[in-house]
């Protein structure tokens, strides 16, 4: 049995407002569909922080797909499925970051678009897990956000 590490994050601007990413045409997976910053653990990851290779990760794909970095990644969900096609187990993890200003420079995907949580909960993200895992993230975000809002 194979497992793999998926790694997302959630940038949050000061309007908690979610960055949403467009995925290119020609993409393998999921094309054109509307996406989060993402990666796999690989080696580096292991090696360099064992103890915390899923904030190392999240850390090093923001950098690699967005152009800057961000000062603190949280988990704000975690997800386990099976993929019987695959024969393998996919780990989600879903991080929540804070944007602070900074340019974007895109490396990996189309465009971009700021949404508000209800926005970004009605984009097409592709499959219904992928969905699902991108909308109960965000609706944790939102109710976080009422909280301290009140």
């Amino acid at each position: 049995m194979n497992f793999f590490w998926i790694n997302k994050a959630m940038l949050l601007n000061q309007d908690w407002q979610i960055l949403a990413l467009k995925r290119k045409e020609d993409d393998t997976s999921r094309p054109w569909c509307w996406d989060l910053p993402w990666g796999w653990i690989d080696h580096e990851d292991m090696t360099t922080s064992p103890n915390d290779r899923h904030t190392f990760a999240i850390h090093r794909e923001i950098k690699e797909e967005l152009g800057f970095y961000v000062a603190e990644v949280y988990d704000i969900h975690t997800e386990t499925r099976y993929e019987p096609d695959n024969e393998r187990i996919v780990l989600w993890y879903v991080f929540v970051a804070r944007y602070v200003w900074q340019p974007i420079s895109l490396t990996e995907h189309q465009t971009y678009q700021w949404c508000s949580i209800d926005e970004f909960c009605g984009l097409d993200f592709g499959p219904d897990h992928v969905w699902a895992s991108f909308v109960t993230a965000a609706r944790k975000i939102q109710k976080l956000s009422t909280c301290l809002s009140s």
